[in-house]
């Protein structure tokens, strides 16, 4: 196999998860998981480029905390307090 016939596989499977009915499909039975599950999937591997832009425009701090307390309602979410995942660091406010 080609390093291009790998990329294109690459690229199709990718297309292919993360198109909008893989991602329908994929929904948690549990509708209090479909925020978080909906914020990533569509968040982060549909609309990256702007997520990248908002992180280079310095308001990732921003947008974790509004999509923690969006996939988290009832947990208040201190701007000063760092966002972590399993005891590590991710991101911080400013």
């Amino acid at each position: 196999m080609s390093a291009e016939e790998l990329q294109e596989g690459f690229l199709w499977m990718y297309r292919e998860f993360y198109s909008w009915r893989r991602i329908r499909d994929r929904l948690p039975e549990a509708r209090e998981q479909w925020a978080a599950y909906l914020l990533f999937n569509v968040l982060y591997r549909k609309l990256g480029a702007a997520v990248s832009l908002v992180g280079k425009l310095g308001a990732m701090g921003l947008l974790a905390r509004t999509a923690r307390a969006l996939s988290y309602p009832g947990v208040a979410v201190d701007k000063h307090e760092p966002l972590t995942m399993q005891n590590q660091t991710v991101c911080c406010g400013s």
